[in-house]
């Protein structure tokens, strides 16, 4: 068993619950309470993946390394847990790869941004309500699954650092 809780993209639930067990694995909530709720009374390991999916075609797999909520929506909504307004400017460790920054919900000026933005489907409320709850994010944007697996799960995985260091 891997010392991380993974969120994804109900598409690739099955196939991470049968690499590591379902009760490593949860989907993506189909909105921001829910999210917030699966966070708060899920499993509470000190690591979390993310594995996005994309609503364009995408070659390989991406590190994330910011996301931008455009969907009005917010898991910390009528939470009152400390604190308030968690800082959101790092959520993401990339494990020093360079990353992509993805959106959740649209806006047309995005196209004219310097950073690659990619559009996905969810999971953006899940590093919301889990960057609150100071567990340390890893976020992919997931083009190839297998890949994925076969280079984060299956391979050797190097030691993590404890929190705050």
């Amino acid at each position: 068993m891997i010392p991380v809780h993974i969120y994804c993209d109900p598409a690739f639930l099955d196939i991470i619950a049968k690499e590591l067990g379902p009760s490593q694995a949860t989907p993506f909530a189909e909105n921001a309470v829910l999210a917030g709720h699966h966070v708060r009374s899920g499993n509470q390991t000190p690591e979390a993946w993310l594995l996005f999916r994309s609503t364009e075609s995408i070659q390989g797999n991406m590190p994330v390394v910011d996301h931008i909520n455009l969907t009005a929506e917010n898991p910390l909504i009528g939470n009152d847990d400390p604190p308030r307004f968690p800082d959101m400017s790092n959520v993401y460790e990339a494990g020093g790869e360079e990353g992509v920054l993805i959106c959740q919900g649209e806006h047309p000026e995005l196209a004219h941004f310097a950073e690659t933005v990619i559009p996905v489907v969810a999971g953006i409320w899940e590093a919301i309500a889990l960057a609150h709850r100071k567990v340390r994010i890893r976020g992919w944007v997931i083009g190839d699954l297998d890949d994925w697996i076969n280079k984060k799960l299956k391979s050797p995985r190097p030691a993590t650092r404890p929190s705050g260091e």
